[in-house]
């Protein structure tokens, strides 16, 4: 029997579960038993309504709707532009997308359904959506004259600055995660000319959303504010990279040390913490800031937990850090992982590799996690963290190190994974037989490797859905003794986070999860095609369906659903064989086919420190 999981608020859950009756420090999960009574949907079944999004009431659907040969079932709809999509942003707690094709912006308020043009915004260049309040989205032209909406699109606003946005790829705004309407900008000036001899970013900052801007420092590269959601510093607090002698071109600089600053009354007075640094990032509730060593060819890493107090990480005695050649991977258990480039100087850029590390609670101490960890020139590593649960990841690490020192001209990558956060590492399991229920054919150390984060086509997508859809993981690669080519890989899903794999289809697939993983779509990676795949029974079994009514056939680059993951309905972004310039977004909604009803209500408890003991685990959903 198909099982949905959501889960509770603690809230929720004293009001279906004593807490005299239940242990302390547990995860709960509430299962829906399926079946293809749909009436709960409209919100008949007030039993339902207890537990949120998911058993709420589904709007009217519209009388033109595109729909299947069964009434009330899949509909489809599809909106063809002119030009192909720069960009895109959902707006959370809204059913509100922005798109942006041909520097014109397109707005849906219903989820993708239904597109209109917003007039009033041309030439726009990018658009930057704030990440404190989502629903403050900024519209980047090339001019001095920029525009916004606080309202998810409905209003929009224009707001002046000092000068046109930066040539130079470095971020045009900077956020405040308490104030929204203080903001950081950086312009250049002489900058059009490739060839100007004075080209200069500059950094101004204004606490009333552009009304009055004041200038922070000119010869800047990144300015931000300190305070973080977790990382706690002066509500006044900035910091800014900045080059120590402001003359020349920005561009060109080579010898010039990039300082780094700290001010707590908006630049009058700065304070320099480091003298030379290839830069900054802040992860959760560490600050980690690169130093450059004058008389040494390395970095020193230092780190903070308050913005003030830096104190110099230490590493394995063993491992000497490349000059400009570090990364910090995302991490949420309370320590900072971290890449660290080994690979000699003279490798190729397609031949990079690192060693990823792990530190104390401090960020301080560092130790070896993995060693030949593969990253690209660009400095991406193949790491993914497992959304939902704490300390289970992916990565992909190279196994022929001799061979490319001695010359070799392609990596050899094999996949591992980690149930406890990074301690120790082991190669995925093979799944029992493939997709057309034959043994695999493979001999020596044979185990299932993907394609991780540097092949990504869209660093959107992850392996995992978010944390609603627990222990479901999907991906493409091959059963093997390393990862072969991606178009010639298969599919593959796991519903226990990692423990055990499936294949379930032949090729590579693009996928997406939705309504907390209790839907599953997927469609052709390799070529155009003129169907579908979806899955109510976590990929158990899989489904066709016409992606268009006239059946022309599309190769689809993307699949996107709402960010929670709690939506049934899909958009897919590609091009019409007959028509590449142009980009058609095709609407799925899969609503009214979801086979649920909340009938009983049974609680699955998943331990609290499930990566660590997940021998103990059978099937993800018992301790």
């Amino acid at each position: 029997m198909l099982h949905t999981y959501c889960i509770l608020t603690e809230s929720l859950l004293n009001d279906v579960v004593s807490s005299s009756t239940r242990p302390s420090g547990e995860l709960y999960i509430v299962t829906f038993e399926n079946t293809r009574d749909t009436n709960y949907w409209r919100g008949e079944d007030k039993e339902c309504n207890l537990f949120g999004t998911q058993c709420k009431g589904r709007e009217v659907l519209e009388k033109d709707t595109i729909r299947s040969k069964e009434e009330d079932e899949i509909i489809i709809k599809t909106k063809i532009f002119d030009s192909r999509i720069n960009d895109y942003v959902y707006i959370e707690n809204t059913k509100t997308i922005l798109i942006n094709s041909n520097n014109q912006i397109w707005k849906s308020a219903d989820q993708g359904y239904s597109w209109e043009l917003i007039k009033e915004l041309k030439d726009v260049i990018s658009m930057i959506q704030n990440p404190y309040f989502k629903d403050n989205i900024y519209f980047i032209t090339q001019s001095e004259t920029q525009y916004y909406t606080t309202n998810a699109g409905k209003d929009i606003k224009s707001m002046s600055v000092p000068k046109k946005p930066n040539l130079l790829e470095l971020p045009i705004l900077d956020f405040h995660p308490t104030e929204k309407a203080w903001l950081i900008y950086t312009s250049s000036e002489e900058c059009e000319d490739e060839f100007s001899l004075n080209c200069k970013a500059l950094a101004h900052y204004t606490q009333d959303h552009g009304e009055k801007w004041k200038p922070l420092d000119e010869y800047v590269r990144i300015c931000s504010w300190a305070l973080d959601t977790k990382f706690i510093a002066d509500k006044n607090l900035i910091f800014c990279e900045s080059y120590e002698f402001k003359e020349g071109s920005q561009r060109s600089f080579i010898n010039n040390p990039l300082q780094f600053w700290s001010s707590n009354n908006f630049g009058k007075n700065k304070t320099i913490i480091f003298n030379d640094i290839v830069g900054f990032a802040t992860f959760e509730q560490y600050m980690v800031v690169a130093e450059i060593l004058q008389y040494a060819q390395g970095l020193r890493l230092s780190v903070s937990l308050n913005g003030e107090n830096f104190t110099e990480a230490k590493f394995p005695l063993s491992m000497q850090i490349i000059k400009n050649a570090y990364t910090v991977l995302e991490s949420i258990t309370s320590s900072i992982i971290l890449h660290v480039t080994t690979s000699p100087q003279y490798t190729s850029p397609q031949h990079l590799w690192g060693n990823i590390l792990k530190s104390n609670s401090n960020g301080t101490d560092f130790v070896h996690s993995l060693e030949f960890a593969n990253r690209d020139e660009k400095g991406f590593v193949d790491f993914e963290k497992i959304r939902g649960i704490d300390g289970i990841a992916i990565a992909n690490i190279v196994s022929n190190v001799d061979e490319l020192n001695m010359g070799g001209t392609r990596k050899k990558l094999i996949s591992r994974i980690t149930f406890n956060d990074g301690s120790t590492w082991k190669p995925l399991t093979i799944p029992e037989r493939d997709s057309d229920h034959k043994p695999y054919d493979c001999k020596g150390n044979c185990s299932l490797h993907l394609h991780g984060y540097t092949e990504r086509r869209n660093h959107r997508d992850a392996f995992s859905s978010s944390s609603s859809a627990v222990g479901l993981v999907m991906g493409v690669g091959n059963v093997g003794n390393y990862l072969t080519p991606y178009s010639d890989g298969d599919t593959f899903l796991t519903r226990d986070a990692g423990k055990t794999w499936i294949e379930v289809r032949k090729g590579a697939h693009l996928y997406e999860f939705g309504d907390q993983g209790s839907i599953l779509v997927m469609v052709d990676d390799e070529e155009p095609t003129d169907r579908f795949l979806y899955s109510f029974n976590e990929g158990g079994s899989w489904q066709e369906y016409n992606l268009t009514q006239s059946k022309e056939r599309v190769k689809v680059y993307d699949i996107t659903a709402y960010p929670s993951d709690v939506s049934s309905k899909f958009l897919l972004r590609g091009s019409y064989e007959s028509n590449w310039s142009k980009e058609v977004l095709i609407y799925i909604d899969l609503s009214a086919k979801l086979p649920k009803k909340c009938l009983h209500l049974n609680f699955v408890i998943l331990c609290h420190n499930y990566c660590a003991i997940f021998k103990n685990i059978n099937s993800l959903s018992m301790c």
